[in-house]
């Protein structure tokens, strides 16, 4: 083979090296050029996406501040009514302590009901007949009496403290009281007048 034909056939092979490469080139720039529009695209996408999600997380920071503050207000409303709580809880224990106490008295004054109905009762059988009326006649009339007597003895009793029991002289000084001595004397009278 000649050189000629060598020459034209590396002219050939150039050729179709070259437009090889230029059909590999065109074809990877063509897929590159899709692949950067796509990416743009996908970008583009993405940025909106981005800007979405930034609102979003605006909007869930607002309302994390809102809850926040919700939180706040519920915890002291909570504390609030933990000392409300407790104060009820000393109010709930006092009246405890005065239930029992008004049980107590309750129970004092059944047991004093219970034994006066039955007082009552006895009483009331007693004035129901003749005889046991005028033995609680005689009874009522002893007592009376005996009030009296005591009346007039405690009466004694204190006029003996304050007296001198009938001496006329006691500690060497005279107990009677002086006797006020009043000396009339008849005034000039004229003579017209008798």
């Amino acid at each position: 083979m000649k050189r000629s034909e060598i020459s034209i056939i590396v002219a050939i092979i150039s050729i179709i090296a070259f437009f090889w490469l230029i059909g590999y080139h065109s074809y990877y720039v063509t897929k590159a050029n899709r692949e950067r529009v796509e990416l743009k695209g996908r970008i583009s996408d993405l940025e909106i996406s981005l800007k979405e999600k930034e609102e979003t997380i605006g909007s869930l920071a607002e309302r994390i501040k809102a809850v926040e503050t919700e939180i706040a207000q519920t915890n002291q409303r909570l504390r609030e009514a933990e000392v409300e709580i407790a104060s009820l809880e000393m109010d709930k224990q006092s009246m405890r302590v005065e239930i029992a106490g008004l049980k107590r008295n309750r129970d004092i004054l059944e047991t004093r009901a219970r034994r006066l109905t039955e007082e009552k009762r006895m009483l009331e059988a007693k004035l129901n007949s003749l005889v046991e009326l005028k033995k609680a006649m005689q009874v009522v009339k002893t007592n009376q009496r005996n009030q009296k007597i005591l009346a007039l003895k405690e009466n004694d009793q204190k006029r003996l403290a304050l007296g001198n029991r009938g001496f006329i002289i006691k500690d060497r000084q005279f107990t009677m009281l002086k006797k006020l001595s009043i000396d009339v004397i008849p005034a000039d009278v004229p003579k017209s007048e008798k």
